[in-house]
């Protein structure tokens, strides 16, 4: 168990970062605008799957902060190559994402443009030796 705390601290120290998160707004049409968040996972690293229901690791996970100018519209859609496990330690299959993965959502404008929309996605990023802790990013878009 020590040997875990100081890889992972060490990691941390080092700067590095197993999963960089950037975001984005899109228009579309009659007002809707489609959010993009692009997970890029350097290798040997994954994050899981926001699909996993409610037993085994924290499924990534993405909040939006209320704001009345803005309606979220339907679920978050993922893009990426999809894997699925067996993982013993939870007694579960699991679902996640090496590389890179998207996370869409589309919504829909009730105000005047520009318009931030601010979030936060969990998530947690896992090797083939441990996991770092849960993570939480803040991330914000513009609306234009």
């Amino acid at each position: 168990m020590m040997l875990l705390i100081i890889a992972l601290t060490v990691y941390k120290a080092s700067g590095q970062q197993p999963v960089l998160w950037t975001a984005s707004a899109k228009p579309l049409k009659d007002n809707t605008f489609e959010i993009r968040l692009i997970a890029s996972i350097s290798d040997g690293w994954y994050i899981y799957s926001q699909f996993m229901g409610n037993k085994g690791p924290l499924p990534t996970s993405i909040t939006y902060k209320k704001n009345p100018s803005v309606d979220i519209l339907g679920k978050v859609e993922e893009i990426g190559e999809l894997k699925q496990k067996y993982e013993s330690s939870f007694g579960i299959d699991v679902k996640y994402y090496y590389n890179k993965v998207e996370f869409i959502q589309q919504v829909k404008l009730n105000g005047k443009l520009p318009v931030t929309l601010n979030g936060s996605v969990a998530y947690m990023g896992c090797n083939a030796q441990m996991c770092m802790p849960p993570q939480v990013e803040d991330f914000k878009v513009v609306l234009r």
